[in-house]
């Protein structure tokens, strides 16, 4: 009598089992696949946004995609390596439990390839032959340029065709190279000044991906670039500390000493500025800003003044503080200048000319011979 239950019971459930609506793995599936559009594309690579766990998108050079044929399959948000100038096709599929539901066949064509720019040097005189020269190559893959040139500016960091200050138009034919001098005739002496490449297509206007950086100064003595800055007694200032070769950076920490060494000479026409001369430096010019610049692919940061003369000049004089021969003081906080000018004739002490946002540029600091501080040349 039990087995005659335990059958009935078993039957029932079956019957209640099949009673329920069916367990359908399709319907999992949505009815509908959208292939979403690019989020952008670039010469050699393009974002496609999958959006879903179950999805991958297929890239080829046929509209007709699978699998088989496909050049790339993206699972995910990705970047995807292509050739410039081409028209690619992709679709979107989910895929669930075994089954494939597609989404309709879009397409783009990527841009050409405008290269990065490359600079002979990173300061541009007011004479031709001291001006640097900028380089970029182009691949066409088969496009045809209608312009193609440099674009400069010192107000914006990507200088574009509509908002630049300079353009330089290289060529109107097909050609794989761009070059010119790196200048800007009307720009601010000491600033610094961004190019960048550009090349208008019959399809697009195309810009390299970044801009190139250079500062226009106001001559070179020695080999060594010079701002004026429009001071009463005519002196002529360095564009960047010793021991540095950007304006933006610290350069050499310098006790007074080693000053005469020949490691710390850039010739007989640079020399340390006198106390009077920090003093007109100090009547003259206005600290106007502060900077922050951070090295490529480091952690390394400076902090500094931008410093402008009456003419409109300006240079760069990094926060890079000072040392006691023991502990290091004034990082990013204040910029600490030897100058030639002992306190009296007798003291141990020099004067040292000071740049701070808290205090300006003062001229009133002296520091002890065992003291460590940056060095800023002049020159007639």
């Amino acid at each position: 009598m039990k087995i005659l239950n335990l059958f009935f019971l078993s039957l029932c459930s079956l019957f209640m089992i099949a009673c329920l609506d069916p367990i359908d793995i399709e319907s999992n599936i949505p009815e509908e696949v959208v292939t979403p559009e690019v989020t952008w594309i670039r010469s050699r690579s393009v974002q496609v946004n999958v959006g879903y766990d179950d999805a991958f998108v297929l890239v080829g050079s046929t509209p007709n995609l699978s699998e088989k044929n496909a050049i790339e399959k993206v699972n995910s948000t990705s970047t995807i390596g292509l050739e410039p100038n081409t028209t690619y096709y992709y679709k979107m599929i989910r895929r669930r439990g075994g089954y494939d539901l597609e989404g309709d066949v879009k397409s783009f064509t990527t841009p050409i390839e405008v290269g990065y720019i490359t600079i002979s040097s990173l300061y541009s005189g007011p004479s031709e032959s001291e001006q640097p020269t900028i380089c970029s190559n182009l691949l066409l893959n088969g496009a045809n340029i209608k312009e193609a040139g440099f674009c400069f500016s010192q107000e914006y960091k990507f200088p574009m065709i509509t908002n630049c200050e300079k353009k330089v138009v290289i060529t109107n034919s097909n050609t794989s190279r761009l070059e010119s001098k790196a200048c800007l005739e009307n720009g601010v002496k000491g600033m610094m000044t961004y190019v960048i490449a550009y090349c208008v297509t019959e399809q697009d206007t195309v810009y390299s991906e970044e801009s190139a950086l250079f500062y226009l100064v106001s001559g070179f003595k020695d080999g060594y670039p010079y701002i004026d800055l429009g001071l009463p007694s005519g002196l002529k200032w360095a564009v960047y500390n010793e021991g540095a070769d950007e304006p933006r950076t610290f350069g050499d920490l310098i006790q007074e000493k080693m000053l005469t060494w020949d490691k710390y000479s850039w010739g007989e026409k640079w020399r340390l500025p006198t106390h009077e001369e920090a003093l007109e430096f100090a009547s003259n010019c206005v600290l106007t800003d502060q900077y922050s610049y951070t090295l490529t692919n480091s952690k390394i940061s400076y902090i500094g003044g931008v410093v402008k003369g009456k003419n409109g000049n300006v240079i760069y004089m990094p926060y890079g503080g000072w040392n006691n021969g023991i502990n290091f003081y004034g990082g990013n906080q204040v910029g600490y200048f030897w100058l030639s000018t002992k306190l009296s004739s007798d003291d141990k002490c020099q004067r040292a000319l000071s740049v701070s946002p808290n205090e300006g540029i003062r001229s009133y600091y002296y520091l002890r011979e065992e003291n460590w501080a940056r060095v800023r040349y002049v020159t007639e």
